[in-house]
């Protein structure tokens, strides 16, 4: 008998201990779901998205900043562009700018033309300014592939 008094003593202790850690972690479950809480948490699923754009956006322009890096390797020193129209997904290019010799122009021609991801380029609207700086567009479209092989 005085083994199951015991036994009822020492279980009746570990359930009441029970019951006030269940009743603490409700209290804090309940904590939890608070508007300061609930307001924080909207705040940072905000802040997510934001993020997530971000790198959405910044992907983007990552493969902008190629095709800068391949026009900085394959420009003439004495042309300058002034406008720049690229297409990323057909890989379209159209370019505007001067230069000071007929020979730089005809140099930065051959220099596109023989890169092999470049293809059907045309030289257009050159013009002798009253300067003597020759204006031109010149329009080509660079593989698609390029940028894709370049960002890995």
């Amino acid at each position: 008998l005085l083994l199951m008094v015991g036994f009822f003593v020492f279980y009746y202790f570990q359930e009441s201990s029970w019951e006030s850690k269940a009743k603490v972690k409700e209290g804090d479950y309940l904590a939890l779901g608070t508007k300061e809480n609930k307001a924080a948490e909207e705040r940072v699923g905000k802040i997510a998205k934001q993020l997530n754009k971000f790198s959405q956006a910044f992907t983007g322009h990552k493969l902008s900043y190629i095709f800068f890096d391949f026009l900085k390797a394959n420009c003439h020193p004495n042309i300058s562009f002034s406008n720049l129209n690229l297409t990323l997904s057909s890989g379209k290019v159209i370019l505007a700018g001067q230069t000071n010799s007929y020979s730089s122009l005809s140099e930065q021609i051959v220099v596109l033309k023989n890169i092999k991801e470049t293809s059907s380029l045309e030289a257009s609207d050159i013009v002798l300014d009253k300067e003597g700086k020759i204006t031109f567009r010149l329009s080509f479209i660079i593989d698609p592939s390029f940028f894709k092989n370049q960002s890995q």
